[in-house]
């Protein structure tokens, strides 16, 4: 999660959006605050409180937390479980299709 904080807010301005969707079993929402505190996260937080069992984890086969699914502007998956430079590469990337795109 840290990575995806620290890109989030070096992209943000250009139009990076991040949603997260928190896939904790029921009952631990005290912990997740905790976790969107100390990680001073500022992006919307969802809590679907069904774990890896969950319909969202099961519809995109997550098999395994934290998961990220990088989109496009049109809202396709184009990456997913990418981490430090890699990320940022292709946010950047993604960033630039978009701006051309337009």
């Amino acid at each position: 999660m840290p990575e995806v904080v620290a890109a989030y807010r070096k992209f943000r301005a250009k139009g990076l959006r991040v949603l997260s969707v928190s896939a904790d079993d029921a009952g631990r929402e005290a912990r997740l605050a905790k976790v969107i505190a100390d990680h001073h996260i500022d992006f919307p937080v969802i809590y679907d409180g069904k774990g890896s069992k969950g319909p969202l984890a099961q519809k995109n086969r997550v098999t395994g937390f934290p998961t990220a699914f990088l989109l496009d502007h049109r809202g396709r998956v184009r990456y997913t479980s990418l981490e430090g430079k890699e990320l940022e590469l292709r946010i950047s990337e993604l960033l630039a299709e978009a701006a051309r795109s337009r």
